[in-house]
């Protein structure tokens, strides 16, 4: 499917990419984010596990802005059920800089919605860097609207954790989830990339943890990456906090991972517990990001 676009400088064919290979969207992508805030030097295997698996990346319904044969731009999608609703994810747009001001992230955008309305679409979300004010208002010239700041922690590997004595909790890898029990061990649900949906396509990758009290019972749980070191979701029982047991889960995913750094992401700026809990630890908050939706 293609949708011509004109400016007045150039003219843009804007196509789905699931025709195209995934070597002319990775050198599009490295060269989108040169100059990104955050460093994205990964290899081409890298790009295809970290961005188009790992997100479960749909490129039928995925756009790009092509000048000739030169892919200058894209959005790419990823769609699931997410808080009730049919949704749209963008997990990234990138332009190359020499086409930016164009209004290429609007017309992308233009060219995509008709077809996520088509198969019952009714949320288009995404997160942007808070300091991105450029990308923030080419978005809200397509319509999203900011929802709620996220917030982004790092922590290294050589910061250790101490614990202090208390009562003793088994910890130990268990092979399958239980997403249900899990669930109720958080006060807010997982931002789109680490719902039980995404996750379950990458669970090879992942680690789960569960910590059991003396009854044997699940009293804690996270499941995170050994290699890339993202905790994607962590949580504890209501009745068994403030005991060490989240401390010293992390500190069992800390002692047992080769990461070189440990990642968590997108926690809501409302969170005031939990954002004191991941500083007690080590974490700095390095980076700020702003939920946006549209809905259609």
């Amino acid at each position: 499917m293609g949708q011509n676009y004109f400016d007045m400088g150039n003219n843009f064919d804007l196509h789905t990419l699931e025709n195209y290979g995934k070597s002319q969207l990775f050198r599009c992508f490295q060269k989108s984010f040169c100059d990104y805030p955050v460093s994205f030097n990964m290899t081409q295997e890298q790009f295809n596990r970290k961005f188009i698996n790992r997100l479960n990346i749909r490129l039928d319904l995925s756009v790009g802005a092509f000048v000739g044969n030169q892919l200058t731009g894209f959005i790419f999608t990823s769609i699931d059920h997410f808080r009730g609703l049919f949704t749209a994810y963008n997990g990234g747009t990138g332009v190359i800089p020499s086409f930016r001001g164009k209004g290429l992230t609007y017309s992308m955008y233009q060219f995509l919605i008709p077809q996520l309305k088509e198969i019952g679409v009714t949320k288009c979300l995404l997160e942007v860097l808070r300091q991105n004010e450029f990308a923030q208002k080419a978005y809200q010239r397509v319509g999203f609207t900011t929802t709620v700041t996220l917030k982004c922690f790092k922590r290294k590997e050589e910061d250790s954790i101490h614990l202090k004595p208390g009562e003793v909790f088994q910890i130990s890898w268990i092979p399958q989830p239980d997403w249900a029990l899990y669930k109720t061990f958080s006060n807010f649900s997982p931002c789109f990339l680490d719902t039980p949906q995404l996750l379950s396509h990458i669970l090879a990758e992942l680690k789960i943890i569960e910590a059991k009290d003396q009854q044997g019972r699940t009293v804690g749980y996270a499941i995170y990456s050994p290699n890339t070191g993202r905790i994607s979701q962590f949580g504890v029982h209501k009745k068994f906090r403030r005991l060490g047991i989240g401390s010293s889960m992390f500190k069992f995913i800390t002692n047992l991972s080769p990461a070189p750094t440990y990642t968590v992401m997108n926690i809501p700026s409302g969170e005031t517990a939990i954002i004191k809990f991941l500083k007690k630890l080590g974490f700095q908050n390095e980076i700020d990001q702003y939920e946006m939706i549209m809905k259609l």
